[in-house]
């Protein structure tokens, strides 16, 4: 008999430590994130705020009425104790947000009473009192530092940036500006040709003078023709869903209109090309009659 009543009675101690623990590992609340993380450097200081990411809802209808303003406190570097507001967004769940309260009596001066060090830690310390809307408490203290951003390295790196960029925007224009000055200068000099002075320049004669100036002119026509040519027919490329095909293929000055196709400009340049040279050889032919030849 008494056998049985210690069996029983150690039964009855294993279910009841078996429930308490269960009630204990249901009741707890956790902190899965923080914003910014524990060690992180080169927090903003403009509108300086803390994120705290929980596994369960916390509103301020329930659990904003039970954590006051205690339950969460923001340290600077000497140690001091520093206002904060405390709010829990309603589009974030499990979401606490921590706010600088750096205005708390802005209303007598106008100013803002709590600076922000640059380059300082910050400690951001979280009651193990906090609970969520179901009651479920933290259970032990958290604490969360974090460092500033230095704004003498900021202000250094933003400085070095914008020269390379003002550097390299004046570098870019003055080659651009330089190329466009040496084609021009080129263009010039292909329009208008010397020859006599082309002539005492190079040792050629001015008959090799006038003929090269003349196949030059003509390429560059011929050329011109062509890129407007295909210019022409990339745009030929583009048929509408209204065009309609006719009978029989038409000259288009058979409609009235005066408009040079690019394979007519085509064949102009190189007939133009062909009577300079015709012309450029005939003229030599005449001086090499008349004794005139190369400059010796």
């Amino acid at each position: 008999m008494k056998r049985a009543g210690k069996i029983l009675s150690l039964i009855v101690l294993i279910i009841a430590f078996s429930t308490s623990l269960c009630f204990a590992e249901t009741g707890t609340l956790t902190l899965k994130d923080t914003y910014p993380k524990d060690g992180a450097t080169g927090t903003a200081m403009e509108n300086m705020s803390m994120k705290l990411y929980f596994d369960s809802q916390l509103t301020t209808e329930k659990a904003g009425k039970v954590n006051g303003q205690d339950v969460v406190k923001l340290y600077d570097p000497d140690g001091k104790q520093l206002p904060i507001k405390i709010l829990y967004p309603t589009k974030e769940d499990g979401v606490v947000l921590i706010l600088l309260d750096n205005m708390v009596d802005a209303d007598k001066d106008g100013k803002a009473d709590v600076m922000v060090q640059s380059n300082a830690e910050y400690k951001l310390v979280i009651s193990g009192n906090l609970v969520d809307d179901e009651g479920n408490a933290l259970g032990q203290d958290k604490t969360i530092t974090f460092k500033t951003l230095n704004q003498t390295t900021a202000m250094a790196v933003n400085m070095g940036m914008m020269v390379l960029m003002f550097g390299g925007m004046m570098y870019f224009s003055s080659k651009a500006a330089k190329k466009a000055a040496a084609e021009e200068a080129k263009r010039r000099r292909d329009e208008k040709v010397n020859p006599y002075k082309e002539a005492k320049k190079t040792g050629k004669s001015v008959e090799e003078i006038v003929e090269k100036d003349q196949k030059d002119k003509a390429k560059r026509a011929a050329k011109e023709a062509a890129k407007a040519a295909k210019a022409h027919e990339d745009e030929e490329e583009w048929i509408d869903i209204n065009t309609y095909r006719v009978k029989t293929r038409r000259p288009i000055s058979a409609g009235g209109s005066a408009y040079v196709t690019g394979r007519k400009a085509i064949a102009e340049a190189k007939k133009a090309e062909a009577e300079a040279r015709k012309a450029a050889q005939a003229h030599k032919k005449r001086n090499v009659k008349k004794g005139k030849g190369k400059k010796k």
